[in-house]
């Protein structure tokens, strides 16, 4: 007793004495009263010499007004109504005006939503093809039964679907419609609300606290229309011909009646024709699965057992329905908790993310709870949809870095369709940095400072980074040109013998080089394994650049023709013009040394000509030397490029117009094969095609040294077709076949 009387007395607080100051104590006999001091801002600090200054403080508040930029400026943004809800609206981000929200503080929104509102100086939102789809849906439903329109708003997470439905729920406000808005219907089966057990003629466990909360949410976000729509009989205390809006808010005067009064209001409005209906529910997958309510025996009970659950569920299902009216709901991927199961998934025509294990069975009355729902797909955000959330976003947050065209692109790329990643602001910034070549340094000016600070420091970091838009541009080039070559000087050397064989089958005056296989045989015979790449180094040489400038200028020509999208979808025209464009680019930078190539393979074949052996001992620059000196000069290097562009361009353009039509069939599944197999289909369909164009460029680069001289492409024509018919226009084409195949 005393251990604790001594450890009560240690560990118990004891009062100080403290003096008052003099300056709070009542004045002396004779003397006045002082008045109170005023608070000084001031401080007082001695100077260099000794003596003492009067120093001026700021107050907190000044601090802040100086760090708080000016207001962003809406006007430019268009209130939300229902006559601007056109296609014409599309990717328009348009605002919300206090009427158009004042539900809101009755039926409330969900967090995400009320986060994004939050940092909006007013809440707005960019139209979207989904929310234009599902006012077409309630514009018809206006007069026609809710069974006959009942939506499931789904897509992918971050993908908007609850800012759709409240654009949706708006716009039906807006119209005449009585609204039934349940933002986060998760709370209808967390058990954060008491519940009754059944009575013995029933088997739905009643619910009188959420009946009376959602009946009281509805009835003052609608007071204006309830209070026109007369009963038609009477109900707990509220008597026949009084408002609906009266029988909606009785329950919160007397609870025990809810459930009662829950059922028939439900009833008046599926019976009363004065407005349409709309039931909006957010987080819909929260009505099929198990509950967090539980029985008497600890048994999770299902939505279609709580009273307030199952009268959704009956006008879900559309066994009711309101007279005029619709239902739509959304998917949601919040709380994890309850995420959307595969039967939903499975009724709304959609493949389940995970695998569904064939022995567990589904519930039925979920299935007949979910029949007859028709999906409207959340698709990923469009280029029109993205530029008005772009703009909105460079307008309203008031960011200090310039919002360009390709912060846009870049942006768009990476969200891939994800509204919720496109609109995210670090992630904005981090892009901004990636293309201004900054990390750090950059990353500071953009997070604080005043405007005039800002806009000093980007102006001095703009001078001295060289990452540029045209650098970018020039850089991703770059890429494709190395891309390109690479890609092209391995398919060569890989069919180089195939390759040589076919030019020295398209040149030949007699039948040295006839069959295939002996061909090659023959060849390595006389010349060795080397014989197999004479010329190839050159030919690298060639094709290198070759490629590079015909894949870069088919990817820039598509951007153009794509209206500055790289991923946009082009018409076959299209396309055949970007690859006839990139063919022709390709072949006139580089004939040259096609043609220097076509002599030096040829120069150690025995094809019965002592002057061509003797030009195997040139190389690259003495071939090309002896053409420009003893044929013609640039002429003579160019021999044969007019019938190369007529050639290739038609060639290249088919090539690449039967791969973009083939990819398309080709599964998202597949390995590589299948796209290796489409490749060659398409390089062999397009050789085909124009391989006598082929012929006549090695018959024009050899002119006059193997057989007779022709005086043009149409000479050379007339002459391969009247000494060894048509087919004289294809030799070679196995050797090209081959070729194609192995590339």
């Amino acid at each position: 007793m005393a251990q604790r009387s001594a450890r009560n007395t240690l560990f118990t607080g004891v009062r100080q004495f403290t003096s008052t100051p003099s300056i709070h104590l009542p004045p002396k006999k004779g003397q006045k009263a002082q008045p109170p001091r005023k608070a000084s801002n001031s401080f007082t600090k001695k100077n260099k010499g000794g003596g003492k200054m009067k120093t001026e403080t700021h107050t907190n508040t000044a601090r802040y007004e100086k760090l708080q930029g000016p207001q962003p400026d809406l006007s430019f943004m268009s209130d939300f109504l229902p006559e601007r809800l056109t296609q014409s609206s599309l990717g328009s981000p348009l605002k919300f005006t206090k009427n158009d929200l004042s539900f809101i503080k009755h039926t409330g929104i969900p967090p995400t939503l009320a986060r994004d509102f939050d940092a909006q100086t007013q809440p707005h939102a960019v139209i979207r093809a989904s929310t234009l789809k599902s006012i077409d849906y309630l514009d018809k439903a206006a007069n026609s039964p809710s069974k006959d329109t009942r939506l499931v708003l789904h897509g992918d997470a971050g993908s908007g679907r609850s800012i759709s439905l409240l654009q949706s729920v708006v716009y039906a406000q807006q119209s005449g419609y009585l609204v039934i808005y349940i933002p986060n219907s998760q709370h209808l089966v967390d058990s954060s609300y008491d519940y009754l057990p059944p009575s013995q003629s029933n088997s739905i466990w009643s619910q009188p606290a959420l009946s009376a909360s959602l009946l009281r949410s509805f009835a003052e976000s609608n007071k204006d229309k309830l209070v026109n729509v007369k009963i038609s009989q009477d109900y707990a205390q509220v008597k026949k011909d009084d408002s609906l809006y009266n029988l909606c808010m009785h329950p919160s005067k007397s609870e025990q009646s809810a459930v009662e009064v829950f059922e028939g209001v439900f009833a008046e409005l599926n019976k009363q024709s004065t407005y349409p209906t709309l039931l909006a529910i957010d987080s819909l997958q929260a009505l099929y699965q198990p509950t967090l309510y539980r029985d008497q025996h600890f048994n999770k009970l299902q939505p279609y057992q709580l009273s307030v659950t199952a009268k959704l569920l009956e006008l879900i299902s559309g066994r009711q329905q309101f007279s005029k009216g619709a239902i739509v709901a959304a998917t949601s991927s919040t709380p994890t908790s309850m995420q959307i199961p595969p039967l939903l998934l499975a009724q709304l025509g959609l493949q389940p993310q995970k695998p569904v294990n064939p022995f567990h069975k589904w519930n039925v009355n979920h299935l007949n709870n979910s029949q007859g729902l028709k999906l409207v797909e959340m698709n990923k955000l469009s280029f029109a949809e993205a530029v008005g959330v772009f703009e909105s976003l460079g307008k309203t947050l008031g960011l200090s870095y310039p919002m360009s065209d390709e912060l846009l692109l870049s942006k768009f790329t990476e969200a891939g369709g994800s509204p919720k990643a496109f609109t995210t602001i670090q992630s904005l910034r981090m892009a901004y940095s990636d293309l201004r070549g900054e990390s750090g340094e950059q990353s500071g000016n953009l997070n604080g400072g005043n405007s005039g600070s800002n806009s000093s420091n980007l102006n001095n970091t703009s001078k001295t980074t060289t990452t540029t838009p045209t650098h970018l541009q020039s850089r991703k080039i770059m890429e494709w040109l190395l891309a390109g070559g690479i890609s092209g000087a391995a398919s060569r050397t890989a069919v180089s013998p195939m390759e040589r064989l076919k030019i020295l089958q398209q040149v030949q005056s007699n039948s040295e080089y006839t069959r295939f296989w002996p061909s090659l045989l023959k060849m390595y015979t006389e010349e060795g394994f080397k014989g197999f790449y004479r010329g190839n180094y050159l030919n690298c040489l060639r094709i290198f650049p070759y490629s590079g400038i015909q894949f870069s200028t088919y990817e820039v020509v598509k951007v153009f023709l794509g209206g500055g999208r790289k991923d946009a979808h082009l018409s076959n025209l299209e396309r055949l013009s970007a690859g006839a464009i990139a063919g022709c680019a390709s072949v006139t930078a580089t004939y040259p040394l096609d043609l220097v190539r076509s002599r030096l393979s040829i120069a150690t074949a025995s094809l019965g000509l002592e002057s061509s052996r003797r030009d195997a001992q040139l190389g690259i620059l003495g071939m090309g030397k002896k053409v420009y000196y003893e044929e013609g000069g640039i002429r003579a290097l160019y021999r044969g490029s007019v019938v190369s562009c007529a050639g290739i361009a038609p060639y290249v353009g088919c090539s690449f117009a039967i791969y973009e039509a083939l990819k398309p069939y080709v599964p998202v599944e597949s390995n590589r094969c299948m796209t290796l197999l489409i490749g060659a289909v398409s390089g062999t369909i397009s050789q085909t095609i124009t391989y006598p164009c082929d012929v006549l460029r090695r018959k024009m680069q050899v002119n006059g040294i193997f057989g007779p001289k022709y005086d043009g492409s149409i000479d050379a024509v007339r002459h391969i077709v009247k000494s060894e018919g048509v087919k004289g226009l294809y030799r070679g084409i196995v050797a090209n076949w081959m070729k194609g195949g192995s590339q």
